[in-house]
């Protein structure tokens, strides 16, 4: 019997052969481009289920309907997914930081979810480890990051401020969701917490996010966050998913605020999403204008008055 794949519509049948089959290929890989709560920006991040998208960006969020347009798409039987995250920064800081006594830290993407964390030091003073890579006693310590808000926490063993294997910035670079290590002037070692029962409440047992050190979300993205000047040539904005090898439907939800009563997308963004999409040999999907409020207005305004 057919097997259905994952694109509705399309079948995959078998049959007895003496040769080797050919592979079939994904035909609804949907991409998503917009604003989100948390996440890498200017990443094309690939997700399985919603669960993907509220653990690493978030979930649904009033100031954007990128994530009520992820649900659907997966209430509806979609499978994988590219979340790319745009950011509109403001006056004020957009990326928090923190000083785990003495380690300058910053959160790993943008927005006001960094305000939720916490970091640890604990000395390592299990002598030998620090000879293993080419460091002297007491130049390794464990740093351990929690988010405060979703509870996830990251350890990293046996890590060093020196130039090592277990250099901490290149080892949170490579490793961590959370956070990564600033520059740092010098090389005194950061100082360890103390140790009490509850580690993330108490100030002596970990550092956090303090006042003048918050940031913010951001305001609402424009079309110059998808497609503006340099975009396509540091692949970033709506070029972000060029890092990506393979999506078939691409979405551009309402990036507006819900509050705002005009939501259309953009139609210049739409003309040039619909360019790129053709040279990806993808069908881009988004939403009618607001104007269009019944089958004759949309017969009046059609498509080619709103995609120039």
């Amino acid at each position: 019997m057919p097997d259905a794949s994952t694109y509705p519509g399309v079948y995959v049948e078998e049959l007895p052969s003496g040769v080797r089959t050919i592979a079939g290929v994904a035909t609804s890989v949907t991409a998503f481009v917009g604003r989100a709560l948390r996440g890498l920006i200017d990443e094309p991040v690939i997700i399985n289920n919603y669960g993907d998208f509220e653990r690493i960006f978030g979930g649904l969020w009033h100031q954007s309907s990128l994530g009520y347009a992820v649900q659907d798409f997966y209430w509806n039987g979609g499978g994988q997914a590219i979340i790319v995250r745009l950011f509109h920064s403001t006056n004020q800081p957009s990326t928090a930081t923190l000083n785990a006594n003495g380690l300058p830290l910053i959160a790993a993407a943008p927005g006001a979810w960094g305000n939720n964390l916490r970091a640890r030091i604990e000395l390592v003073d299990t002598p030998g480890w620090a000879e293993r890579y080419g460091l002297q006693e007491g130049e390794l310590f464990n740093l351990t990051v929690r988010d405060t808000k979703t509870g996830v926490t990251e350890a990293f063993q046996n890590v060093s401020i020196k130039d090592s294997p277990r250099q901490v910035a290149a080892v949170l670079a490579n490793s961590s969701m959370l956070v990564r290590a600033q520059e740092m002037s010098g090389d005194t070692m950061p100082a360890e917490h103390a140790s009490v029962p509850d580690i993330w409440t108490d100030d002596t047992a970990s550092s956090k996010v303090e006042s003048h050190n918050q940031a913010d979300d951001g305001d609402d993205l424009d079309q110059s966050d998808f497609t503006g000047t340099g975009k396509e040539a540091a692949q970033q904005g709506l070029y972000a998913l060029e890092k990506s090898d393979l999506f078939n439907l691409l979405c551009i939800p309402p990036y507006l605020a819900k509050s705002n009563l005009n939501e259309d997308v953009d139609a210049d963004l739409v003309s040039k999403t619909a360019t790129y999409c053709e040279k990806r040999r993808a069908m881009l999907i988004v939403d009618a204008p607001v104007g269009w409020t019944d089958a004759a207005n949309a017969k009046d305004n059609q498509l080619g008055t709103f995609v120039h």
